[in-house]
């Protein structure tokens, strides 16, 4: 005997509409902005498209040839590894310490907590002209080092290719300090108390006992803010080019500074769109292998 298909019912037809009808304008957006400009970018990348034409010539994987004999690009992708390495360590630090250092609860821990926040909801740009007045020849960086009698060593700090890099690394970590923090903040917050009191009992204090049983109750948090940290750095574009523009010599310059300039500047599309390309595969992979790494550590209570 053959069974028959049931019929939907008008109240669940009118649901699955309804489902559809309330979806779509966003899954429209999304696939708008997100997978077609991505598709665009890799056709692009394909081409010689100066981006001031109509008209444009299929050149294959010329573009990607071109990016292994760049120097220019070389010593971009040598600065976005540093600022990428840098500010992940640099930033961890500062996160976890402050949120180890608020958890702790020590007096006018509020006030701490929205002192280390205030720099995350600041504009970068405007952050960065904050950072000039300390940094610049006359600021007040050499005004304290003059006043301590240590003035043969005041220099135009953004000016030199060695301390450039750390700077800026100094003031992104700085200003996402606050951010990972809330993250941090939550993690140990779950924690259990009687978890604690427990560890203690069995001997367990200080390093110890952060190490064997608050650090892998924290994963899910070190999870998420190191995901966002990652692709943060990778990206860095707003404090550097706002602060030396790529300079001094092009130290500071980040590959996202680089697709802009080839881009825009030099009406280089096409070998734009190769070099995102090429950076949206590197991201995706890094991103991927940590989110592995750190998930696998992930403890379940």
């Amino acid at each position: 005997m053959i069974a028959r298909k049931k019929k939907w019912s008008p109240i669940r037809r009118s649901w699955v509409l309804c489902s559809i009808v309330f979806i779509a304008p966003a899954l429209l957006m999304f696939l708008a902005f997100t997978y077609y400009p991505l598709i665009y970018s890799i056709y692009l990348s394909l081409t010689d498209w100066s981006g001031a034409t109509k008209t444009w010539n299929f050149i294959g994987l010329d573009n990607y040839k071109l990016m292994l004999t760049d120097k220019i690009l070389g010593q971009t992708i040598g600065n976005t590894i540093y600022f990428a390495v840098v500010l992940l360590l640099m930033g961890f630090a500062l996160q976890l310490g402050s949120a180890l250092i608020i958890f702790s609860k020590p007096r006018g821990h509020g006030v701490i907590k929205v002192l280390l926040y205030l720099p995350a909801v600041m504009s970068s740009i405007v952050l960065s002209f904050t950072w000039i007045q300390f940094l610049q020849y006359t600021g007040y960086i050499n005004q304290g080092l003059e006043a301590v009698g240590l003035g043969e060593y005041a220099k135009t700090w953004l000016k030199s290719e060695k301390d450039v890099k750390f700077w800026l690394c100094l003031i992104q970590s700085l200003q996402y300090a606050g951010y990972g923090m809330v993250f941090f903040l939550t993690g140990l917050n779950s924690v259990p108390q009687d978890l604690l009191e427990a560890a203690e009992i069995d001997g367990a204090y200080g390093w110890r006992r952060f190490v064997r049983v608050i650090l892998p109750l924290i994963m899910p948090a070190i999870t998420v803010t190191l995901f966002i940290s990652i692709t943060g750095a990778l990206n860095t574009y707003a404090i550097p080019f706002a602060l030396t523009g790529g300079g001094p010599n092009g130290a500071s310059t980040t590959l996202t500074m680089q697709i802009k300039q080839r881009a825009f500047s030099y009406r280089q599309f096409g070998y734009a769109s190769a070099i995102s390309v090429i950076f949206f595969l590197a991201i995706a992979g890094v991103t991927s292998l940590q989110l592995y790494l750190t998930k696998r550590r992930e403890v379940e209570y």
